[in-house]
């Protein structure tokens, strides 16, 4: 199948277009595949971010007082448990993005994916 990527998902589901989706891509499998900090949660802060600017042009962003940004890791903490790593998320060491692929194209993560694309 297509590589998909859960960042990527997270993103489109939040109305990123091609190439918002492609620039978070690499986020996927906890940073670079590595297991590490989630991508999913990295990319819907991102556009999250993203979208804050498109509505408040010529503004800096609130980058470290961000409202949203506090529900997201809100709403995915109190879904992981605290979890904040790919690899203890999932249960799994994703060998390469094939790996990663077919893990989110049969459904894993899909709730954490929706909690995170529905948090505004």
């Amino acid at each position: 199948g297509k590589p998909m990527s859960c960042a990527s998902l997270v993103a489109q589901k939040m109305g990123a277009s091609d190439e918002e989706m492609a620039a978070v891509a690499g986020y996927a499998g906890g940073l670079g595949l590595s297991g590490n900090s989630c991508g999913a949660l990295s990319a819907a802060i991102w556009m999250q971010t993203l979208n804050w600017c498109k509505e408040n042009p010529g503004q800096s962003p609130p980058y470290f007082t961000n409202k949203g940004a506090k529900r997201l890791i809100k709403e995915f903490t109190k879904y992981t448990k605290g979890e904040m790593l790919c690899k203890n998320i999932t249960n799994k060491d994703f060998r390469d993005i094939n790996d990663h692929s077919e893990f989110i194209n049969k459904g894993g993560c899909d709730e954490l994916i929706d909690i995170l694309s529905s948090t505004d």
